[in-house]
């Protein structure tokens, strides 16, 4: 990371121009990639604005009032990610600019296939490479959710190697916070996974028509249902990465509020993480109203401490209505990521207790060591606001 916070690896504290974290170089020899992280006053490659390239031998970054001179040299006869070959950076005298970063639209609404041995009713969800819909399996005659890649990105490999990640990884689990996996396959050339089907319902809905006390021992209870399907999955050393409200579905068996953690498309083990190839574009992995700072800087070495995070950032929503981070039109998101605090949550809940305040403000904390150690730790931390007081 380059920039002028202590905790960059690359500090140019004397530059006032740079962010504290301006801009991330990824190196794996004879690879460098560059990526801008949401700076003040933006990023220049060779003189135009830019936000993420691979880097060439020769290349100048500029940003704030220093330029950086990239040199990459290799070996004859040398392997990539051989130890000698080498890249240096040295810096010059020179000028940042000004600009706003691009936006990518999303995808429009793509038809699907049909699944043999499933009868396909309605779509019940959809994210940014696939979609849910419920349907019945033929041959067992169950309910079950049916995700398939849409047809858009059915081809890329990014894709179908996080399907085929989250199938291997939901196979693995078996949790009542966790939906259960059932089948996974491919039919006329497409991939699919079907799951339990849970009947969700609209919580937002019901909080609604609570009182303020309730309402906060419903959030802090769904909270902690959240936590135990964590703590489970990190103790076989697997992070979800995309801890979010859409991704908990809430559900209600004999008047009771239950949730099940479902989307583990983007989970991976924390413990393999490494470079298994260069973070290209689009590959901060996860939700960033939900993510925490270094999720942003890097998503493959996020750990159980990154979910914490989200879950905290998840029982902000709940309790307030809001995201920590509403990123206005305008509002550069991932330095607010970064480098600002969200409103404290008892300026837009006041009911909520001091405690409570104090625990989602923890598990928010920008350094990963200062939030709880462990998704148990958390939970407990909730628990005795999540039950109906007495007397």
């Amino acid at each position: 990371m380059v920039g002028r916070a202590a905790a960059a690896q690359f500090s140019l504290d004397r530059d006032p121009d740079f962010s504290r974290q301006h801009f991330c170089l990824e190196i794996n020899p004879p690879d460098c990639f560059f990526r801008d992280l949401g700076s003040r006053n933006g990023t220049y490659l060779n003189g135009e604005r830019c936000t993420e390239k691979m880097l060439c031998d020769g290349d100048v970054i500029s940003g704030g009032s220093t330029r950086l001179a990239v040199r990459l040299t290799m070996a004859a006869n040398d392997a990539p990610g051989d130890p000698a070959n080498s890249l240096s950076v040295t810096t010059v005298p020179g000028h940042g600019g000004e600009g706003e970063p691009s936006r990518q639209s999303a995808d429009g609404v793509p038809t699907y296939q049909m699944v043999p041995g499933y009868e396909v009713f309605e779509e019940i969800g959809r994210g940014g490479m696939g979609a849910v819909y419920r349907a019945i399996q033929k041959s067992t005659a169950k309910q079950v959710a049916l995700k398939v890649i849409l047809p858009a990105h059915a081809v890329e490999e990014d894709a179908i190697r996080f399907f085929i990640r989250e199938a291997s990884l939901l196979g693995q689990l078996d949790h009542p916070r966790i939906v259960r996996f059932h089948e996974f396959g491919m039919a006329a050339g497409q991939l699919f996974l079907a799951m339990e089907y849970v009947t969700r319902i609209d919580l937002e809905g019901i909080l609604r028509t609570q009182s303020e006390p309730s309402r906060i021992r419903i959030c802090c209870a769904m909270a902690c249902q959240v936590l135990e399907a964590l703590s489970y999955a990190h103790t076989r050393s697997l992070v979800h990465r995309d801890i979010k409200p859409s991704n908990i579905l809430v559900y209600q068996p004999q008047q009771k509020l239950r949730i099940k953690l479902a989307d583990f498309g983007l989970s991976k083990n924390y413990m393999n993480a490494g470079f298994s190839g260069m973070t290209l574009e689009g590959d901060i992995r996860g939700t960033l109203r939900y993510i925490p700072p270094e999720q942003v800087i890097d998503s493959r070495y996020a750990k159980p401490a990154s979910d914490i995070y989200a879950v905290g950032a998840t029982l902000y929503e709940y309790l307030c209505g809001k995201p920590p981070f509403d990123f206005a039109t305008g509002q550069k998101q991932i330095m607010a990521i970064l480098e600002e605090d969200p409103p404290p949550l008892r300026e837009r809940c006041p009911q909520a207790p001091a405690e409570v305040a104090a625990i989602v403000a923890r598990a928010l904390a920008k350094d990963p060591l200062n939030r709880f150690s462990s998704a148990e730790e958390m939970k407990q931390a909730l628990l005795p606001f999540s039950k109906r007081r007495r007397g």
